[in-house]
């Protein structure tokens, strides 16, 4: 599933959504994470391999996620992405 498959209705209470778990996130101290990383997890780990989602799924998921599962998402994203970088991509982090 990908974000432009959602209609309007079920997009905006998806972003609504959004706003309050990043809220809750706020209240515990956890600035690190965004609403693209939320989002960009959501779509690429819960819902990608769903044809279809309806307002109590996004409810549910989203309010189920946590930081935990976003930071471990984010760090193999990571990994897989500096897997296809060469040595010259990591000069700045390597000292002369």
């Amino acid at each position: 599933m990908k974000p432009e498959m959602l209609d309007g209705v079920l997009r905006s209470e998806l972003e609504m959504m959004l706003i309050l778990k990043m809220k809750d996130f706020r209240e515990h101290n956890l600035r690190s994470i965004t609403k693209d990383n939320l989002l960009d997890y959501l779509f690429n780990v819960k819902w990608k391999r769903r044809d279809k989602l309806v307002t109590c799924d996004i409810v549910n998921d989203i309010f189920d996620v946590t930081a935990s599962q976003v930071f471990d998402y984010l760090r193999n994203e990571g990994i897989k992405n500096a897997a296809s970088l060469r040595i010259e991509d990591f000069s700045d982090l390597i000292s002369r």
